[in-house]
């Protein structure tokens, strides 16, 4: 998250590339916010994303993946949206989500190298990027290890209190209500032991 983060303040134009266990995971930069990403697994294929957001039926996926594999060169998003008769909307939210958990999932790596190169290899369609912040979150939420979330937050301190300046980048996070609550807490300081009071019905990851 920190790495992001300093690629996207130095407004960096060019790509991310992390190796680890033999795979590659890309997060391509235009001037600081995420432009494209890639990643080699399987649940982040465009067509499962599509599924897991309701898009698509699982009765639709191998036809979609055949038309995939048969339109080489083309943009995969648009070719899903031809298939299934997507909104020019839907089609656009796809694509976001798309590139938000392929970039975020650079998280879940425990051990690998990056390199950062002043050229992007991978697929960008003007008017999808997307704000690292909110990168960021959805990484470390869905990504990080129970343990790994500890350790970091351990390095940060025990007392935590929102500073007034953070205030305006606080919707670029894209926090839900939940999230907001946890935020309101901060604002007049807080330990995790006090989040975890103040607020019981949310879960400790959150």
């Amino acid at each position: 998250g920190r790495t992001l983060g300093a690629l996207a303040l130095r407004g960096l134009t060019g790509q991310l590339n992390l190796y680890a266990d033999g795979k590659a995971y890309s997060v391509a930069f235009n001037q600081g916010v995420v432009a494209g990403a890639s990643s080699p697994l399987a649940n982040d294929s465009a067509v499962r994303v599509a599924m897991t957001g309701g898009l698509v039926s699982s009765t639709q996926v191998n036809d979609l993946s055949r038309r995939l594999a048969a339109a080489t060169g083309r943009d995969e998003i648009a070719v899903i949206a031809e298939a299934v008769r997507l909104a020019p909307d839907q089609a656009n939210r796809l694509r976001r989500r798309v590139l938000a958990q392929r970039a975020a999932r650079t998280f879940s790596i425990e051990n690998g190298e990056f390199v950062v190169e002043d050229r992007i290899t991978v697929p960008v369609v003007p008017g999808s990027e997307l704000d690292i912040r909110s990168v960021i979150y959805l990484g470390a939420r869905n990504n990080l290890s129970d343990q790994r979330l500890e350790v970091e937050l351990e390095q940060m301190g025990n007392y935590f209190r929102l500073k007034p300046e953070a205030e305006p980048d606080l919707p670029y996070f894209g926090f839900a209500d939940a999230e907001r609550a946890v935020v309101d807490r901060l604002r007049s300081g807080a330990s995790l032991i006090d989040l975890h009071a103040a607020a019981p019905e949310i879960d400790g990851r959150t």
